[in-house]
């Protein structure tokens, strides 16, 4: 069967779906207007991939899982997998694509307003939700192995996909407080000197612009924005030699010219 036959019936089925870069993950069409557009672009592309649309308008969560290799090459390395339903709970049977790593994608029904943006919810466990997707069969990696469907195809399941467990959205909705606390108070001398010091180690270090991450190197000091030192990158290399001299500021050490 040709990726144009595939996609059409998926297409004809009501299933969203994109077109990849042939034998990719990259998308290149990331939609299709009409049963022409997807025609179109699989006769223009015939070795292309293409994947289904998670998360709104198909409404779908996949729990995409990847087995972790050890130092048996033999073993499947679905241990993580094993623990991860041993805490959270079996998920429901459901339609099921094999992948080819050896892995595999678990399709579960989601509201359309299922905010699902976490990718990573476990040890090669992984959600395809909101404004995501997944490859299909039958799309191929760069070595020519296919997905292929374990169960029966979508198009005959996509009735019968149960729903996902709540917990198991809320496992990838991420959660942000209700309000964030208000920095504390700094004064302008004590951001001067915070921002001197960015320049000059930007300078002393021989870093290109954005290189430097001031946040990590600020994070005893909370009320220090990072950004406000990104800003001064260029100002920065106009300081040609540090002296000795130093100035201590709370619990951060700042060089100054």
């Amino acid at each position: 069967m040709t990726m144009l036959t595939s996609a059409l019936q998926y297409y004809d089925a009501g299933i969203q779906i994109a077109g990849c870069q042939n034998r990719t993950k990259l998308l290149a069409q990331s939609s299709f207007a009409d049963r022409a557009a997807v025609e179109a672009f699989f006769t223009t592309n015939p070795e292309a991939n293409l994947a289904i649309l998670t998360g709104a308008p198909n409404n779908l969560l996949v729990v995409d899982v990847d087995p972790i290799r050890g130092p048996n090459p033999n073993a499947q390395g679905f241990e993580a997998w094993d623990a991860f339903q041993a805490e959270y709970g079996t998920l429901p049977t459901t339609t099921k694509c094999n992948t080819p790593r050896g892995g595999f994608h678990l399709y579960y029904r989601i509201a359309a307003d299922a905010n699902v943006t976490r990718p990573r919810i476990g040890t090669g466990i992984d959600l395809r939700g909101a404004t995501n997707y997944v490859l299909a069969p039958p799309s191929q990696n760069g070595n020519g192995q296919a997905y292929t469907w374990e169960t029966q195809s979508i198009i005959a399941t996509l009735g019968t996909i149960p729903s996902a467990p709540s917990w198991l959205v809320e496992l990838g909705t991420d959660q942000y407080p209700e309000s964030w606390p208000v920095p504390e108070f700094t004064t302008p001398y004590h951001r001067d000197c915070w921002t001197f010091a960015m320049q000059a180690h930007e300078n002393a270090s021989g870093k290109k612009r954005g290189d430097f991450d001031a946040g990590d190197w600020s994070a005893v000091q909370t009320v220090f924005e990072a950004a406000l030192a990104r800003a001064s990158w260029t100002d920065g290399r106009r300081y040609n030699r540090i002296e000795e001299t130093t100035t201590a500021v709370d619990s951060v050490t700042v060089t100054t010219a």
